[in-house]
């Protein structure tokens, strides 16, 4: 092996790596016997770098790579970052990329699929590009600190990207997550103390609320068919928004509606499914997952697992059976799994991309009546109204201007799909549901009112709330 090692030609190093190499430090090729294997054939590519640090020459390990590109990514790792530290590590000496292995693999089994793919999304963006090749022994509570407050001044300048307060906070909690397991990844780390915990942070503040008043169902209820029927929204946008509005369905439970659902004769939906993304689907018989992994699927409601599915039963207003039984008569057997309401072409559940898109249109359309004709008409005159090419003309501002019921409260610049849920919450509580009854029909409860069969809705309290939303406010 030492003579044909010996024989091998040395290889150039490629000018696009060596044009990347600093003061002290080297690549080049070896095809030196130690060097020369099974693996690496043709030999090897030595990174090494040495150089002055403090006025100390400093010699860091001398490593042997498959290709240039690994002995580059290598001696980058031996830079210092913008803070004059060096994560040199010590032979053998774990990284917090390692620890981030075991957790992900050893800590996460019960984790949904779509939070682990989301965590594994924040260590790829934020966390693996700092931190990766740091060994553990290095992240101290000052490190992190010093981290933490670097990166919440350039989010505040501006400078981040598209990382926000929200998402840092997550990945935050990640690297927390990561070294409350540090003592089980290796017993040399047992009394090791948390260095992310009790660090001094800029707290995202809470996600606002949008009530919309019961007062302004009606109006709300004309514009978005309006709308409609005049093309300047996706009529099942519209029809999705109105039951969310007048069900308290969550934005999942409405996209995977079905006609098996409703029950118009004793006026009940049965929400026993709702679309998760990243997720398996459940065999509509067995109720059992099975298959893969889809982008998105119907599953059981939030919550819910195999043997305790969280279902629930939703009573059904006169105003909302006004809506869901023409859609109910359309929609027919689409010959698939599942006979959605709101089927795409295909028989299948609305793309999120385009259910997304939708849902902006219609909200735009409701925001312009709203700050074009608003509630109450302004001293000075009516807004002048904005010219947007390619984008027509909204009609409803106008015959809003003439009548004041058909004017829409200004809360629809800030509203989202899911502030449905607190708006009808918000009417329950206003006609008087009491609360237990509240909590079953959104799914916050946790016993007795209703259940996954249709044989306990005729009771007193369901019949009872069934009255009351129907008597709430009167159509127009």
């Amino acid at each position: 092996m030492s003579q044909v090692a010996q024989d091998l030609p040395k290889k150039e190093l490629p000018e696009r790596v060596r044009r990347e190499l600093r003061k002290g430090e080297s690549i080049y090729h070896s095809a030196m016997a130690c060097h020369v294997s099974a693996k690496f054939p043709d030999g090897k590519w030595i990174g090494q770098v040495r150089r002055e640090e403090r006025g100390t020459l400093v010699k860091y390990p001398v490593k042997g790579f498959g290709s240039p590109k690994d002995a580059l990514d290598y001696i980058k790792s031996l830079r210092p970052d913008g803070l004059g530290r060096v994560h040199a590590v010590r032979q053998g000496e774990p990284t917090v990329a390692e620890l981030y292995e075991f957790v992900s693999s050893q800590r996460q089994k019960r984790m949904g699929e779509q939070t682990k793919e989301a965590k594994r999304g924040r260590w790829r963006l934020h966390i693996e590009p700092e931190w990766g090749n740091v060994p553990v022994s290095k992240v101290t509570k000052r490190a992190a600190q010093e981290w933490i407050t670097e990166v919440e001044e350039k989010i505040e300048a501006g400078s981040a990207g598209t990382l926000g307060l929200a998402q840092f906070e997550k990945v935050r909690k990640d690297l927390h997550a990561l070294f409350e397991n540090v003592g089980s990844f290796s017993p040399v780390y047992e009394d090791r103390k948390n260095p992310f915990s009790d660090l001094d942070f800029t707290a995202q503040p809470p996600r606002a609320k949008v009530t919309i008043e019961s007062q302004h169902f009606s109006a709300i209820v004309n514009a978005c068919q309006k709308l409609s029927a005049e093309g300047l929204c996706t009529d099942w946008i519209a029809k999705m928004f109105l039951t969310s509005l007048l069900s308290g369905l969550r934005e999942g439970e409405v996209m995977v509606l079905c006609r098996d659902q409703i029950d118009f004769k004793n006026g009940a939906i049965l929400v026993d499914r709702a679309m998760r993304r990243k997720s398996r689907a459940i065999d509509p018989k067995t109720r059992l997952e099975v298959g893969g992994i889809l982008p998105q699927a119907v599953n059981l409601p939030k919550g819910g697992v195999p043997g305790r599915d969280k279902s629930r039963v939703v009573p059904i207003s006169d105003q909302l059976a006004d809506i869901l039984r023409p859609i109910y008569k359309e929609a027919g057997e689409t010959g698939t799994a599942w006979d959605f309401l709101w089927a795409s072409a295909a028989g299948t559940i609305r793309q999120q991309a385009r259910f997304r898109t939708a849902w902006s249109t219609l909200r735009e359309r409701l925001n312009e009546v709203a700050t074009l004709a608003p509630l109450m008409k302004p001293e000075t005159g009516w807004p002048e109204m904005p010219k947007r090419q390619g984008w027509p003309r909204n009609p409803l501002i106008l015959e809003a201007r003439k009548n004041s019921a058909m004017r829409l409260p200004d809360v629809f610049a800030d509203i989202d799909f899911r502030d449905t849920r607190n708006s009808f919450a918000s009417y329950m509580n206003e006609v008087g549901i009491p609360q237990a009854t509240r909590e079953e029909v959104l799914g916050h409860g946790g016993g007795g009112l209703t259940n996954t069969v249709y044989t306990v809705v005729t009771n007193l309290a369901f019949q009872d709330a069934r009255n009351r939303l129907s008597h709430g406010w009167a159509k127009s």
